[in-house]
């Protein structure tokens, strides 16, 4: 996991579930491991995941005092898919478009009504300028594609 300092919060950024458990997506079918589709609403089929962070530097770990607190849950319903983006190759000041189907990621069960839509978004190592594009009201349509639209900001992909 790696930190990242966004309007002056803390925000913990976790890899895919396919890079924690180092197996491809098909991998993820119910019977090698959990689909991560919710069956029954009070307990799904989800990963879970309790968080620690350990400081390799002065060798300690930090824990939530409440275990419950500090657990991520890996669910098929909340993750986006990225269908496209067009066009394939762009340039500094350039529009791009991210074709997705949200699921249920924009849902006010997943993202708040008072919660901007985004943290950031990045296209490599570059962050992508939403500035006057994207309102902290702006949700994605769940379980149907959608488009996403950012300009490329001072590099290229």
């Amino acid at each position: 996991m790696n930190s990242n300092a966004l309007a002056g919060r803390l925000a913990l950024v976790a890899p895919s579930v396919t890079s924690l458990m180092g197996q491809d997506i098909n991998m993820f079918n119910g019977a090698y491991l959990p689909s991560g589709w919710s069956v029954d609403p009070e307990v799904g089929n989800e990963l879970r995941f309790r968080v620690k962070i350990f400081n390799q530097e002065d060798h300690w770990t930090v824990e939530c005092s409440s275990a419950s607190k500090c657990i991520y849950a890996y669910s098929r319903d909340y993750t986006p898919v990225l269908l496209d983006i067009t066009p394939p190759n762009v340039c500094q000041g350039q529009e791009m478009h991210f074709h997705m189907n949200a699921r249920g990621a924009h849902t006010t069960a997943a993202t708040p009504s008072d919660a901007t839509p985004y943290r950031s978004l990045h296209m490599g190592q570059y962050l992508l300028d939403v500035e006057d594009i994207i309102e902290d009201t702006d949700r994605l349509s769940a379980w149907r594609q959608d488009t996403q639209y950012v300009v490329m900001t001072d590099g290229s992909s």
